[in-house]
């Protein structure tokens, strides 16, 4: 029983006919898509959560960013 044989056979020749309810599940998971950080970017209500400091104003000045792939990143602790 099994084998890459009867994987190919599942895969390739959708011996156990699932290929099509498989389909519908990738297309819906693809429709319905959303990404959490373009929301968070996009949505001030959203973007208000991240802050510095949760029980204050202010902002951490300490903060130095490096430059990584053509973005900014945290520089790391030493």
């Amino acid at each position: 029983d099994g084998g890459i044989d009867y994987v190919k056979d599942v895969v390739i020749n959708d011996c156990l006919g699932i290929a099509e309810e498989l389909d519908q599940g990738m297309q819906n998971l693809v429709d319905t898509y959303k990404c959490e950080w373009k929301e968070a970017v996009e949505n001030p209500e959203i973007r208000a959560r991240y802050t510095h400091f949760v029980n204050s104003e202010e902002q951490d000045d300490t903060i130095e960013f490096v430059s990584l792939r053509e973005q900014k990143m945290p520089k790391a602790w030493v």
